[in-house]
């Protein structure tokens, strides 16, 4: 009985811990670094007190795996997602145009999911070592955390001006040094094509709606912008794009979306925020007819 009780005041203490930290970085007061001592950290103490007993004051109790681990999850894993935001805000904020309708601070897509995936390797390897300590941690797992730092941070750095946008003159696309500009006098016609992608990789992978706006050219190339996928922010920015698009008076079609793919839309639209009503005006769908129409040019 007291050992349960023990785990339901631990996970609570976890729950307020995250909470606290959560709160805090949205707004720096000194009340939620109260409250993270006081409901999370104090109640952690007292609960690993009833799990452990008399036993928990024979070491140093930093040394603790169970209080490392819950500093690493309450603190470091709310940190890490505040600096992931800041970078992502501090790029926006670099990289903006007052000319942009859209405008994505990313690179080549394999190169954002290399970047993401050895920012996790060194996440993870770091909060490891931290947990167990340096000694108890071996030379791979500390190879493999500087190894993933030093990746991620070199990759972050050449890829520090990469950005896609749709601007009020034409589409404009920053990759790796590169930088290539598209007046919308060079643009004949727009798909936005619709499929179902897979992400993540082995068994962890997972399958979602996606779509990308393919401006097809004058010289006959075409360039493809996206992904796009079903959230607020990204239905937004296509509508924002067709409304421009319809102002240039450029060709436009949509991609019918297969039964397969609706499978995963309906899914989406129930856990995904986003109005349903905006993802039926991208693919210009009447859901009441089951029918899709033309916008009509004036």
């Amino acid at each position: 009985m007291v050992k349960w009780l023990a785990y339901l005041v631990i996970g609570f203490a976890y729950f307020m811990g995250i909470l606290a930290v959560d709160e805090w970085l949205a707004d720096r007061s000194g009340d939620y670094l109260a409250a993270y001592l006081v409901m999370g950290l104090g109640i952690f103490l007292v609960g690993l007190f009833l799990l452990k007993g008399k036993v928990l004051f024979s070491f140093k109790l930093f040394k603790n795996y169970y209080l490392r681990a819950y500093l690493v999850i309450t603190i470091g894993e709310p940190l890490s997602y505040e600096v992931f935001d800041q970078w992502r805000l501090g790029k926006f904020r670099k990289l903006a145009d007052l000319k942009d309708v859209w405008m994505f601070p990313g690179s080549i897509g394999w190169l954002n999911l290399f970047i993401y995936s050895m920012g996790a390797a060194f996440i993870l390897t770091a909060a490891y070592i931290f947990i167990v300590g340096l000694k108890e941690s071996g030379k791979n797992v500390i190879l493999l955390c500087v190894f993933s730092l030093l990746l991620t941070a070199f990759s972050v750095y050449i890829t520090k001006n990469d950005f896609e946008a749709i601007r009020t003159d034409g589409i404009v696309t920053h990759k790796l040094g590169k930088k290539e500009e598209i007046a919308w006098s060079e643009v004949r016609h727009v798909d936005i094509l619709g499929y179902l992608s897979e992400d993540g990789v082995s068994k962890n992978r997972t399958r979602s709606f996606k779509w990308d706006f393919v401006f097809y050219l004058n010289d006959g190339t075409e360039k493809r912008i996206g992904p796009f996928l079903y959230s607020e922010f990204y239905l937004n920015g296509s509508l924002d794009i067709k409304k421009l698009i319809i102002e240039k008076k450029i060709p436009m079609a949509t991609d019918k979306i297969t039964k397969e793919e609706w499978g995963f839309i309906k899914v989406h639209m129930e856990y995904e925020d986003g109005n349903p009503e905006d993802f039926y005006s991208v693919f210009q769908y009447n859901p009441e007819a089951k029918e899709y129409y033309s916008i009509p040019y004036e």
